[in-house]
């Protein structure tokens, strides 16, 4: 994990200028994923899974600190957003920071009308965020193959974003689906500036 880091902060850090990502005086970069769906999954809660918030406005929070590298501090910070439409406002508030979304999809066939209102949610957000080149990795939950990781994408009208196989409870592709959208967002930070 730490030479994927290296490699990526060595490439970006030094072109990216937002001050709420990157800290010249601190050496730090701090930047903000967050995990869209349309049910609650387990997607592999490892480390210190945190409930924030109140009933009405709940998210969990898992800080990912990846140390110091070449002295400077980076770490993600991973939420993930509350389900239903009780929460839509929580969802939309909590994304309108975001540097980067993983967005999960259920390869199920029988979960395209509910994978298709969780991205339509999401496309409305972040046009209204003024956020839509915001990087997307999509994370196909319960895919037994690129087959069918392939039709849920194309059910849904996403081939085009960057999309990786995972099954959360055995632990497979979370964190590659992770360093994917780790790097969209950095590469899209200094782009940016």
């Amino acid at each position: 994990m730490k030479v994927l880091c290296v490699v990526l902060v060595l490439a970006l850090f030094a072109s990216v200028a937002r001050a709420e990502v990157l800290d010249y005086d601190a050496k730090s970069i701090q930047a903000k994923i967050v995990y869209w769906f349309f049910k609650k999954t387990n997607n592999g809660d490892h480390g210190k899974l945190e409930r924030r918030g109140t009933d009405a406005d709940t998210y969990d929070l898992l800080p990912l600190d990846l140390g110091k590298i070449r002295d400077w501090t980076t770490s993600f910070d991973l939420y993930r957003l509350p389900t239903g439409a009780a929460f839509s406002q929580s969802r939309r508030k909590l994304l309108a920071d975001s540097d980067g979304v993983i967005l999960l999809v259920d390869a199920s066939p029988k979960s395209t009308k509910a994978n298709a209102a969780s991205l339509a949610e999401l496309r409305k957000d972040l046009k209204e965020l003024n956020y839509e080149a915001l990087p997307i990795v999509v994370q196909i939950v319960g895919a037994n193959d690129e087959k069918d990781a392939t039709a849920a994408a194309k059910a849904l009208g996403i081939e085009d974003l960057p999309r990786l196989i995972s099954i959360p409870t055995k632990g497979v592709g979370v964190f590659d689906t992770l360093k994917a959208e780790a790097k969209l967002v950095l590469t899209a930070l200094r782009d940016r500036n």
